[in-house]
């Protein structure tokens, strides 16, 4: 890989860590509060934004691919349950979704650190994953 690609790849990296954040809250939120339109929707735009920044990550590919089927599998779940709540299925599915989050952040991480130890610097502390509400 070219030097430079590294180092773009790295601030996209980082984008997609603050978009996974978001995405991450906002989800919880939505689990919690069961059939919110307007939330959902949020959610979803912040779906396409880390879709858009995970094609240019190579090595996120195949997490990519889990993060999408475990989303499709959790929002058919919570959108099939008729009563609002969360579930156990829903809650189950959702805890798998954010293990593979978790999965992304660790992966944008180890993408700052190449990038940061390619150029010099202590790699940055690893992402950690925000207290589940």
């Amino acid at each position: 890989m070219i030097p430079s690609h590294k180092a773009e790849q790295a601030a996209i990296a980082r984008q997609l860590l603050e978009a996974l954040a978001r995405y991450d809250r906002d989800l919880s939120l939505l689990v919690a509060r069961g059939l919110d339109a307007e939330l959902a929707q949020r959610v979803s735009e912040q779906f396409d934004l880390m879709r858009s920044y995970s094609t240019a990550l190579p090595t996120l590919s195949v997490t990519w691919v889990e993060l999408l089927i475990s989303r499709f599998d959790m929002t058919h779940a919570m959108w099939s349950n008729r009563n609002g709540g969360t579930t156990h299925r829903v809650a189950k599915l959702h805890a798998y979704h954010r293990s593979i989050i978790d999965e992304a952040r660790r992966k944008c991480g180890a993408c700052i650190a190449a990038a940061a130890l390619r150029d010099g610097q202590a790699p940055p502390a690893a992402p950690t994953s925000p207290a589940p509400l």
